[in-house]
């Protein structure tokens, strides 16, 4: 699929013909056109452009969620890309909104490809998140800098999934979870959404479709 997002520019291909590099993301192949992916011109372009998406990306990977499963993580390691300066936070706040109760947004995090945006628009249709211009800088977000819960968002989690990095999670409730468990007084149950059943087995590398219901019930108790 073309999702003519075309923001981070780490899919640059050469096209026989074409003085310009392009990116892979925003151009559909036709017939005769010939494309190189991984010449010397080009890995030298991807890396320069990894090392400035690192410059705004806050290269703390131990306490990271996905520091398993990072896309960029695996292209930085890839393209021996290096960062020109440190990314430094002084205060998180500024970057973070969690004010929603599904999702997060860490811009700490964020290198701006515009994954998410296209999911949001391709997928759902709402465009809830969208490219925004904030003191000059392009980020992403709801329109206005809302919360996602006061805009059309339907809270579903595509752009989570789409996003490859950790600036998109879902909102953990884990305290709240211990909390209730912790209290002789309620009597706590689990509820799943069938899709659990299978897709929890994809996180252990079991394959796509395999049914856990009975791990699962093993690891609950």
């Amino acid at each position: 699929d073309c999702s003519n997002v075309g923001q981070c520019g780490v899919c640059l291909v050469e096209v026989e013909g074409q003085e310009e590099l392009v990116k892979a993301c925003c151009v559909i192949p036709e017939d005769g056109m010939v494309i190189n992916t991984n010449t010397e011109r080009v890995q030298e372009e991807v890396k320069k452009t990894v090392s400035s998406l690192l410059d705004k990306h806050e290269f703390k990977c131990g306490p990271c969620k996905r520091r398993e499963n990072c896309e960029f993580l695996k292209l930085v390691i890839k393209t021996k890309a290096r960062a020109s300066k440190p990314f430094i936070v002084a205060d998180k706040s500024e970057y973070v909104d969690d004010r929603s109760k599904s999702i997060v947004l860490d811009r700490t995090k964020c290198v701006t490809c515009g994954r998410c945006v296209a999911a949001c628009k391709t997928k759902t249709g709402t465009e809830s998140i969208k490219f925004i211009e904030v003191d000059g800088e392009k980020i992403v977000g709801p329109e206005n800098l809302k919360c996602f819960d006061d805009t059309n968002c339907l809270l579903c989690g595509q752009c989570v999934v789409a996003c490859p990095v950790d600036a998109l999670s879902e909102k953990s409730h884990m305290d709240r979870v211990k909390e209730a468990l912790a209290d002789e007084e309620k009597h706590v149950i689990v509820a799943m959404a069938p899709s659990v059943r299978t897709s929890m087995g994809e996180l252990f590398k079991m394959g796509y479709g395999v049914d856990v219901t009975g791990k699962i019930y093993t690891a609950l108790r």
